[in-house]
């Protein structure tokens, strides 16, 4: 039988290996916890920033279609936590109360009451945006991330202009329909929007944003756009002539611009000049025409980036262009029967034969007339 001596110094150096094997054990536990906790913690965020997302989504759609009542509902659940916000959804709340009392009461007329309502809804975009620019919603931040390693993706700018004082457009319902378009296109297209535009805001926006595609959505006339006054938000006529530098800031960056008003079309061959692509419209169009193209140009160029293919499918489903018309069209016409939008490029359009060249054309025609002693 064999006896195993362990001197004393052997014995405090095997202590000293098992304590330390413990305590190492000890801190890989820790660790493993402390992982466990932060991917949790993790987990946790991602379904709050998926929720919050959801919240969004939710609250857009209800605007767009016009359930005025369930989205300032929904805001109201999510505003509960933020003392500022609460106090404008509140705000918000009680004019559509008002506005609902004073419609039972005979107090205001079904135009007057809708007026109103579209005012809201714009209020309540506007808050949103408000959220977004405080970061009171996660959006999926590290989706965006991600999304940029994709590649360069394309700008999109939504303005648009309904003055309090004139009839209440479906602006709202447009911009969530592009919005939903581009949203299986994250990794090509980002939108971006300015509601109740200014002439300040115009500005502002468009240097901010240095978008490739700008949307313009609103009232216009022959002779100018009609955007918000700043202070009581009531129409005022801005001259193309005023707009135009604007545009030609972005020579090289944006590629195409979309005026989605009526009597665009001399200012969209202004500033086609500039600008590679413009699209103007001749005349007025109506609310379902204007969805109607938008969604079409748009779901077509979502998925290929060609915008005379994406006109031609504008067209298609603009309910005032019969596509037939379109084709059938010759050069020298003034434009097919019924047709309203026109493709612009570098001051020229085969199918508008009858636009002025510029601005101050139609005068200096005018003249020439009196001169020549036609009338």
């Amino acid at each position: 039988m064999s006896v195993i001596v362990f001197s004393a110094g052997k014995i405090g150096r095997f202590w000293n290996l098992a304590f330390l094997i413990l305590e190492n054990a000890s801190n890989l536990k820790l660790c493993g916890a402390r992982h466990y906790l932060s991917r949790r913690a993790a987990a946790a965020n991602h379904r709050e920033s998926l929720n919050q997302t959801l919240m969004l989504n939710t609250i857009k759609g209800l605007i767009g279609e016009g359930k005025t009542q369930e989205a300032i509902s929904e805001m109201a659940k999510f505003a509960a936590k933020h003392p500022d916000i609460q106090n404008a959804v509140m705000l918000l709340s009680g004019q559509y109360a008002q506005a609902n009392m004073q419609f039972a009461m005979g107090l205001a007329d079904a135009q007057a009451s809708q007026d109103t309502m579209t005012k809201i809804r714009f209020g309540l975009l506007n808050l949103l945006d408000e959220m977004q620019a405080k970061k009171l919603f996660s959006t999926g931040a590290n989706l965006d991330e991600n999304e940029e390693a994709a590649g360069p993706k394309s700008k999109l700018l939504f303005l648009a202009s309904n003055p309090v004082d004139l009839g209440p457009l479906q602006l709202e319902k447009e911009y969530l329909e592009i919005r939903k378009i581009f949203k299986n296109h994250r990794d090509k297209f980002i939108i971006t929007e300015e509601f109740d535009v200014s002439l300040d805001s115009f500005f502002e926006a468009i240097y901010r944003e240095k978008p490739q595609i700008i949307h313009v959505a609103g009232y216009a006339e022959p002779d100018g756009a009609i955007l918000s006054n700043k202070t009581d938000h009531t129409s005022y006529l801005v001259p193309f002539e005023f707009l135009a530098p604007a545009f030609k800031m972005l020579r090289g960056t944006t590629e195409c611009v979309f005026f989605n008003t009526g009597e665009s079309n001399l200012f969209a061959k202004v500033v086609s000049r500039v600008i590679p692509y413009a699209i103007g419209i001749k005349g007025v169009v109506l609310d379902h025409e204007a969805m109607s193209f938008s969604s079409g140009f748009y779901a077509a160029l979502a998925l290929e980036k060609n915008y005379e293919k994406a006109f031609k499918m504008g067209c298609n489903l603009s309910v005032s262009t019969p596509m037939a018309d379109i084709y059938n069209a010759k050069p020298t016409d003034a434009g097919a029967p019924g047709q309203k939008y026109f493709l612009y490029q570098n001051g020229l359009c085969e199918g508008d034969t009858d636009t002025p060249d510029d601005f101050f054309m139609p005068n200096a025609r005018e003249q020439k007339s009196k001169k020549s002693g036609k009338t």
